[in-house]
């Protein structure tokens, strides 16, 4: 079905990169904290089409334009798209603050994953250190749902991923936005304790 798109209402100013490069990620190193505020724009246009994009379908002259919002199949990839920037700067931040931090990393660096990475982040009992306690089970999600990038992955899991992504939008958009703001207070030179 062919439609037309319209985003309601159709302004919008996104944040400057200055506001991430030094109100929130000024703490990580010049290259990837230019990286993650770009990531960070582009993760605000995600929101908007989340937010704001409506469609006519073609031909409806009955229907109110532009009145309905994306939804099912479309829907569920932008909300998965919005994801893997979720994950993607996460695993950045993550990755940047365990290396100033000295935690153990492969000394490869293309062998430093996500997965490697939070195995960093977690102590001998494999309980994640203090810093990450509180969103711990969110970033665990957020990992394996940005493993299902591999598709074949997302369907032998057996579970209709469409369905769990519309069915938990609200969940997952408000958990992963409050793990970068978790994230983006973790001072990586901690002072030792006296």
């Amino acid at each position: 079905m062919a439609v037309d798109l319209y985003i309601d209402p159709p302004t919008y100013q996104f944040g400057a990169l200055d506001i991430y490069r030094y109100f929130k990620w000024e703490f990580l190193p010049g290259p990837i904290c230019e990286m993650i505020s770009r990531e960070s724009q582009y993760l605000e246009l995600n929101h908007l089409l989340l937010d704001r994009l409506m469609f006519t379908a073609e031909g409806k002259i009955s229907e109110k334009p532009y009145s309905s919002k994306l939804k099912n199949n479309v829907r569920a990839g932008l909300i998965k798209s919005t994801l893997f920037l979720y994950a993607s700067i996460a695993e950045a931040a993550l990755r940047a603050i365990a290396e100033i931090r000295g935690y153990d990393l492969p000394k490869n660096e293309s062998h430093r994953t996500f997965g490697k990475i939070l195995g960093a982040w977690q102590l001998e009992d494999e309980s994640p250190r203090e810093e990450l306690k509180e969103v711990w089970s969110s970033i665990k999600e957020l990992y394996n749902l940005r493993n299902n990038i591999h598709l074949f992955k997302a369907l032998k899991d057996g579970t209709s991923e469409i369905d769990y992504l519309i069915l938990n939008e609200s969940r997952l958009l408000n958990e992963a936005n409050h793990l970068l703001e978790v994230l983006a207070a973790i001072d990586p030179y901690p002072k030792p304790r006296i």
